[in-house]
């Protein structure tokens, strides 16, 4: 598994201004909280740019982290959130990824004022999963109606 930047049993990290790209997996994160990840280009990653997950052992969730004023584009998956709570993903820009966002076993995401790659009225749905098979969503309430100007 080819990661640019990994994060297990960590806390209140920054990573900021960086380029992430052309790895299977971007950022990961394993049992991590209160980190922050913001004005960082998180691109061309062959399975998913940002991931939040929980560590095998002892089991315990990511959580509290923010995402925030990221362009978060071609990956295969933007930001996949599994197992994990109390997560903010804000102010973004999701910009031609096969799937922009999506979420397992996770609850209380904020998503809020991302940009969806297109201009939106109505919030936009966040497919997700609990056990598998039951189909849920998280929505972002109040999209950006343009892209963040984000270098």
């Amino acid at each position: 598994m080819f990661v640019m930047i990994k994060l297990s049993y960590s806390e209140n990290n920054n990573i900021t201004d960086n380029i992430i790209k052309e790895n299977n997996y971007g950022i990961t994160f394993y049992e991590s909280k209160n980190n922050i990840i913001r004005y960082n280009n998180i691109l061309l990653n062959k399975k998913i740019g940002i991931l939040f997950t929980m560590a095998t052992m002892p089991g315990l969730p990511s959580e509290n982290n923010t995402v925030y004023k990221n362009i978060i584009k071609k990956n295969t998956l933007g930001i996949f959130i599994d197992y994990s709570f109390l997560n903010k993903i804000n102010c973004n820009n999701f910009y031609q990824n096969i799937v922009d966002a999506s979420f397992s076993m996770s609850s209380w995401t904020n998503w809020n004022h991302n940009y969806w790659g297109r201009t939106r009225i109505f919030p936009k749905p966040i497919l997700g999963f609990w056990f598998f098979s039951i189909v849920v969503f998280n929505f972002d309430w109040f999209p950006a109606k343009e892209p963040f100007g984000i270098q």
